[in-house]
């Protein structure tokens, strides 16, 4: 079971080779990576892969899903696997990138200006926003 895999399966660090950290366990420390490692992704072309579809094409997980349907036929023949299962295993990968030791934070944004007489059902939603802060994240790069 790879880094990636065993992470995503259950949520809980572990450490490069895979074995779960005891709770509690402080991160591991900082290491340079070789110039082939393309952790979490298993190798070079998902990570390109996860960057066009997210970064570059914004594309809709519905629409990661039915590519991954398109590569899932295509790869059959060959016994292959499409590169991910699904858009949300494309985003779990994408969200246990380590940028330092910043952890995830969440707040909800609700509309509150002067309602309409019948006001759009999205008026009422409360929309949750998840981030790593910004000022910490800048000064682990600088």
């Amino acid at each position: 079971m790879s880094l990636t895999r065993a992470f995503l399966s259950s949520g809980l660090p572990c450490n490069e080779n895979g074995n779960f950290l005891p709770q509690g366990s402080p991160p591991l420390p900082y290491s340079d990576k070789a110039s082939d490692d393309w952790t979490p992704f298993n190798n070079r072309s998902e990570f390109e892969l996860a960057d066009l579809l997210y970064m570059h094409v914004q594309m809709s997980g519905g629409n990661i899903n039915k590519l991954m349907d398109i590569f899932t036929a295509y790869l059959h023949k060959y016994n292959g696997q499409p590169p991910f299962s699904s858009h949300a295993e494309l985003y779990g990968i994408i969200d246990s990138l380590q940028v330092g030791n910043i952890g995830w934070e969440s707040f909800g944004v609700k509309y509150s200006s002067d309602r309409i007489n019948c006001p759009a059902p999205w008026m009422d939603n409360i929309y949750n926003i998840w981030m790593r802060d910004p000022e910490i994240a800048i000064t682990q790069i600088l």
